[in-house]
């Protein structure tokens, strides 16, 4: 599996660390309907959290992205934007939805 975490296009905060990232995971298909996206998903939300003190992840998913988007909603993002005709696709443009995780107490 792969993970990231992106931090560019968020503001500092007063310690001089992100405020938030972006994130995102891609799972083999021959690995895939096995835990292993949300398991790796929960790691991630927790470090960034606990040791890196962000306070709020996002991701871009597609909005054709059913697996994708379940599994960041079992990881407690919600959905609160879509991004019209945002990701290019070999047959077109799709919406992109945004969801995001502030820092669960």
């Amino acid at each position: 599996f792969y993970t990231y975490f992106r931090t560019d296009t968020c503001k500092v905060n007063d310690t001089g660390s992100q405020s938030c990232a972006g994130v995102g995971i891609y799972i083999t298909p021959a690995m895939r309907h096995r835990g292993y996206g949300t398991s790796a998903l929960h790691a991630l939300c927790r470090y960034a959290q606990e040791f890196l003190g962000i306070h709020m992840l996002y991701a871009h998913i597609g909005n054709d992205n059913a697996a994708s988007i379940s599994i960041f909603a079992k990881c407690h993002f919600t959905h609160t934007a879509t991004l019209p005709m945002w990701i290019k696709t070999p047959h077109g443009y799709i919406d992109a939805i945004v969801m995001q995780r502030t820092a669960m107490p």
